[in-house]
């Protein structure tokens, strides 16, 4: 279709300078084309734990998954925990329950 359109460019600006013999205008003319090539964008592909499969995306559009079979057994680090489809980190968080930081202003002063 690139090409179709680039040669009815050619034509047409060809007509405008009042030539007309087309064949020799062709002859002429350095025609691009498009030649296809593979890019290694390993390094930009992410994945996703999705519904037991992990979805690929490179930045935001979704090129693809893997489907994991359903005895997998994911190895996490000590503080991260796998359950139903889900990934958790344990983490540390002050009690809500102290009473002397509850009459705090906004600015952290008691």
């Amino acid at each position: 279709m690139l090409f179709v359109k680039l040669l009815h460019f050619s034509i047409t600006s060809f007509h405008q300078f009042g030539q007309t013999n087309v064949n020799d205008y062709l002859k002429r003319v350095k025609i691009m084309t498009l030649n296809q090539q593979k890019l290694d964008v390993t390094d930009r592909v992410t994945g996703k734990l999705e519904n037991g499969q992990i979805q690929l995306y490179i930045e935001n559009e979704p090129i693809g998954q893997i489907k994991l079979p359903e005895d997998i057994k994911l190895e996490l680090e000590h503080h991260y925990v796998a359950e139903q489809n889900k990934i958790y980190q344990h983490v540390s968080v002050p009690d809500q329950s102290e009473a002397r930081y509850t009459d705090c202003d906004e600015g952290g002063w008691c």
